[in-house]
């Protein structure tokens, strides 16, 4: 967040069987590695290190960017080229089947985490990735993988692993030898330790009582690793819900994540890591698994990351499926141009797991950076009950109805007085979130500095949507359904009629919704080729509603206005 910020071959020894093996929650298919079960030894294998470099520079720039307000740098992306081909050690086993082994060294590092290029594994290959210990393994990655890296220009990655050394191992069966291929194309050094408890003392867990009535938001928010050029760091983002319902991985989150030291976009996109559901199973107890997914498409923002607008960035997620596990929320919002008292902010605070901050007041207009006014909304966390820092930047804040009115720029909350680094911050002070009222139109005329287009497909005019487990899943089909269903008469004085044309025998089921998200009418009507159903909508009150209209093969959603029906 702005102004303390963010982010951003000898048999074993017998001492391994003692050792603790921990398998990490990424997309796997779990399993042991081929060296590990037959207590193979690493020291034989072709190492590979990174270049020399002095991290004390790049270590005072990150101090020095966090008293300027802008994000806290905790790895360094090194440009590599190892394969299968050009690197490591690859032996052929006695049944045929190939085993690839490669060292990769980055001195110093406290975590390391790897990025591949060209990524394909055949049916039955597997690859592990574990450190110099073999404390911490994360695999078997095998041909379900392919599906991110096919989504995300062929780029794939596997999560951070403790120190500085980590063995990548590659098991290939002799039916599809030589058919699979990836390069590890860079390696990221994490030269500050980032750890479950690095946050303030004051910051709740989202598991705490605190978050109690907010178990279907917190679905929706994800700690982001965003990579700047050759840095990185971290941000928080929400999935965020529109009027098409179409499943969109929208993530709602802030454009200085996206800037580097110069306030340049320099951002690849393609390598930054989504992680949801990160957080402690109970209330200040528990581990926080992994569940990863990499890159996204920049889809619009604020180009000015804040300085004279309202610091917004939406991107989508480009894999087509969310980590195993997983069940998201799209989160709801509201643009309006009010704010009721109290709400909450939910955040990844100095990278840590998912916490909950609480304020009581009603928020007031202000501006960031004092250029353009009533650009930002502003209020003082409830004393006790959280802040924000490092790493919070972009989070949601949720108005009481449980609806994100605006996205974390910075300010001056901390849990303790000057302890986030500079001076006027502390418990009493205040922090800024980007109005999403003023990131709906405001910055700019074209799709890509507004909110609008994105969170509005339908044009629907709507002030607030309700969020939600379920949507429609976007497809080519819709446009073919979309010509055979008629609303009529819309507007309506209560009741309108859904006239549905199909060339082949379907189940016809039509739901309709309120604004808010709340079913309201519902009909079924099996085994036809359509026909006009009548809604009848003469005890609702007047608004827009939202008609679901799905078949066996089609799905689609459609708008219908109420007036005077009460």
């Amino acid at each position: 967040m702005k102004s303390k910020i963010l982010f951003l071959a000898a048999t074993l020894h017998i001492t391994f069987y003692i050792l603790p093996i921990t398998s990490l929650a990424q997309d796997n298919e779990g399993g042991i590695p081929y060296s590990i079960e037959q207590q193979l030894n690493d020291d034989l294998i072709t190492a590979v290190s990174t270049p020399p470099f002095d991290f004390a520079p790049l270590i005072a720039l990150s101090e020095q960017r966090v008293k300027q307000g802008t994000y806290e740098l905790t790895d360094r992306l090194f440009d590599v080229n190892y394969d299968l081909l050009n690197s490591g050690t690859s032996t052929t086993l006695a049944n045929g089947d190939k085993l690839w082994k490669l060292k990769i060294v980055s001195p110093g590092a406290k975590k390391i985490s790897l990025y591949y290029q060209n990524f394909y594994l055949p049916e039955g290959a597997k690859l592990f990735v574990y450190n110099a210990n073999r404390t911490e393994v994360i695999g078997a990655f095998t041909s379900k993988n392919n599906e991110e890296a096919g989504s995300n220009e062929g780029i794939f990655s596997t999560d951070h692993l403790s120190g500085d050394v980590q063995i990548v191992e590659y098991y290939e069966p002799k039916n599809v030898k030589g058919q699979g291929h990836f390069s590890i194309f860079r390696i990221a050094h994490q030269f500050k330790s980032i750890q479950i408890n690095e946050s303030e003392t004051c910051q709740k867990d989202i598991n705490c009582p605190d978050g109690a009535n907010w178990q279907n938001q917190k679905k929706g928010v994800v700690r982001i690793m965003v990579v700047i050029g050759s840095n990185a760091g971290w941000c928080s983002g929400s999935l965020v819900n529109n009027t098409a319902l179409d499943c969109k991985k929208y993530i709602l989150t802030a454009m200085h994540c996206a800037m580097d030291d110069q306030d340049v976009e320099t951002t690849a996109y393609s390598q930054w890591k989504f992680y949801f559901d990160y957080e402690k199973s109970g209330c200040a107890t528990g581990t926080a698994p992994s569940k990863v997914k990499t890159g996204c498409t920049r889809r619009a923002g604020a180009v000015d990351g804040g300085g004279s607008g309202s610091d917004f960035l939406l991107i989508e997620i480009t894999s087509t499926t969310f980590p195993t596990g997983v069940t998201p929320y799209y989160n709801g919002w509201t643009r309006a141009t009010t704010v009721s008292q109290g709400g909450v902010g939910i955040h990844h605070p100095a990278s840590d797991c998912k916490k909950i901050s609480t304020f009581n007041t009603t928020p007031t207009s202000t501006s960031w950076g004092f250029q353009v006014p009533n650009t930002h909304w502003r209020f003082v966390w409830q004393a006790g009950h959280g802040s924000t820092e490092g790493g919070s930047s972009g989070s949601p804040v949720f108005n009481s109805s449980g609806l994100i009115f605006g996205t974390l720029t910075g300010g001056g909350s901390c849990c303790v007085l000057n302890g986030c680094g500079f001076s006027n911050s502390g418990p009493t002070q205040s922090d800024a979130y980007g109005k999403l009222s003023y990131h709906w139109t405001s910055n700019g005329t074209t799709n890509s500095r507004q909110l609008k287009p994105w969170l509005d497909p339908t044009n629907s005019g709507v002030t607030t949507l309700a969020g939600s487990f379920t949507c429609t899943p976007a497809s080519v089909a819709d446009n073919l359904l979309d010509s055979r269903v008629n609303i009529y008469p819309n507007p309506s004085s209560g009741s309108f009629n859904v006239s549905i044309e199909l060339t082949k025998t379907n189940d016809i089921d039509i739901t309709v919704y309120n604004i808010v998200g709340q079913e309201v009418s519902h009909k079924k009507i099996d085994n036809t080729l359509g026909g006009t159903y009548t809604m009848d909508l003469t005890n609702n009150a007047d608004g827009v509603y939202f008609i679901h209209i799905k078949t066996n093969s089609y799905s689609i959603v459609k708008n219908a206005v109420l007036l005077g029906s009460k």
